[in-house]
């Protein structure tokens, strides 16, 4: 049995076979590749590309339980369920061209940036648009939630960086720069975060607040993300991957060379140290990246998808443990069988289904006489019998303690269909019964 085969076999236990990397193109097509983390040899298959919007795709996210976002020109945000390739519908919000769009880590929240200047949140529950994030007096580029989930950066044209409290929904800080916002990304552990403006990015630090790194690349910068907290990958209008380190002195650590045009996007899987990177050239690439040394890394797979990229995302498959999944077909096959197959008739079951018929008519005789005795008793009037008085008895019930706040603007602030807020209730609520 050849390896590959042999790690197949053992797979299954909470382990990641497979990605599907989703690309969206100024041909407004959604082109989809298949990546198998398990083969020896590396390999991207292509496994669907189909025509999703009327115009440009912008961006396109993913959550965690395998739901598919996309958004463009066209103004409107197309959802896709990833597991069963179907189409789930069109949420229609904005009024101006979706820029970008992101799943909070939990997936219950997707987040969606508009040249309308605004931010929605919507709920992956019931698709409602719970709130919509105004301040801003341009274009939104771009939308970070920090790891916790409690606050949000956006930035924009019009040369802000907004702090969001989602508890509230409310700006709870502004900070304006000399230049138009393009991205803004969040550490992987949640203590700062980075923004782009141009060809230049800026590290800064939650706590201290100023600028901890500040690089010009010499090209305008189109993707960042974090491969470690010290290390960010950078992709520009230059045809280079840029590798830079935020303590080491000597910042640009390597270029790695591979695209003939610009680098439009980049995506990272931290467990199996591969990078993703898109070009306007139409190519994907995989890039396996060495942690000890990043100059060491290599390109070990790539693919043309015959189109001009502008956004990627990856899916991650669903996690099933084996034994858990074994356990719930016996399951389903003991019902199955329960419910097709007929008991077979012994002398014993025939008795018993006779007593049980012979009990089923006593009761029906015995209900018929409790019938005629309380008509009687409702004949007699009022001195034939008291009547019970009505009495309202109240009492005051405790609630559960309210666990921390976690979640946006959900348990402290509700939107009805009209827009009006619903408070809720604090810790006691009354109630009344009537006995």
């Amino acid at each position: 049995m050849a390896a590959s085969e042999e790690k197949k076999r053992k797979g299954g236990e909470g382990v990641v076979l497979e990605l599907e990397l989703v690309i969206g193109s100024y041909e407004s097509l959604l082109c989809g590749l298949s990546y198998d983390l398990l083969e020896d040899e590396a390999k991207l298959r292509s496994k669907f590309k189909e025509k999703a919007h009327m115009s440009s795709i912008r961006s396109v996210a993913a959550s965690n339980n395998g739901i598919l976002a996309s958004g463009g020109t066209d103004e409107i945000i197309k959802l896709y369920n990833m597991r069963t390739h179907t189409e789930l519908g069109t949420l229609i919000q904005h009024d101006g061209t979706i820029n970008y769009l992101l799943f909070q880590d939990d997936g219950k929240y997707l987040y969606s940036a508009s040249d309308d200047g605004s931010v929605c949140v919507w709920s992956t529950h019931d698709w409602q648009c719970l709130h919509v994030l105004k301040g801003h007096k341009g274009p939104v580029s771009c939308v970070a939630v920090h790891p916790s989930g409690r606050l949000a950066l956006s930035v924009g044209k019009d040369r802000t960086i907004r702090t969001w409290d989602l508890s509230t929904g409310r700006c709870a800080f502004i900070k304006k720069f000399p230049q138009a916002l393009d991205l803004v990304v969040w550490s992987p552990v949640g203590d700062s975060y980075v923004i782009s403006s141009n060809n230049h990015f800026s590290l800064f630090h939650v706590e201290t607040g100023p600028i901890l790194l500040q690089v010009n690349v010499g090209h305008h910068i189109n993707s960042i993300v974090f491969i470690t907290d010290d290390i960010i990958a950078v992709g520009s209008e230059s045809s280079d991957i840029l590798f830079y380190s935020v303590t080491k002195e000597e910042q640009l650590l390597i270029s790695l060379k591979g695209h003939t045009n610009r680098i439009k996007c980049l995506s990272f899987v931290p467990g199996a140290g591969l990078l993703f990177s898109g070009s306007s050239d139409g190519s994907v690439k995989v890039w396996k990246l060495s942690m000890d040394n990043i100059s060491e890394s290599q390109c070990i797979a790539d693919a043309d998808i015959g189109a001009r990229l502008t956004c990627m995302t990856l899916v991650y498959p669903q996690e099933l443990e084996e034994g858990g999944a074994k356990k719930k077909r016996k399951r389903k096959t003991k019902i199955q069988s329960t419910s097709n197959e007929e008991e077979p008739m012994t002398e014993q079951l025939m008795k018993d289904r006779a007593v049980v018929t012979f009990e089923e008519d006593t009761i029906s005789s015995i209900n018929k006489e409790q019938k005629k005795t309380r008509a009687k008793k409702r004949k007699k009037g009022p001195g034939g019998g008291a009547k019970r008085p009505l009495v309202t008895v109240e009492y005051e019930e405790e609630e559960e303690e309210e666990e921390e706040q976690t979640e946006p603007f959900v348990k402290k602030n509700k939107k009805s269909n009209n827009g009006k807020k619903v408070k809720l209730d604090s810790s006691k609520k009354k109630k009344r019964r009537h006995v």
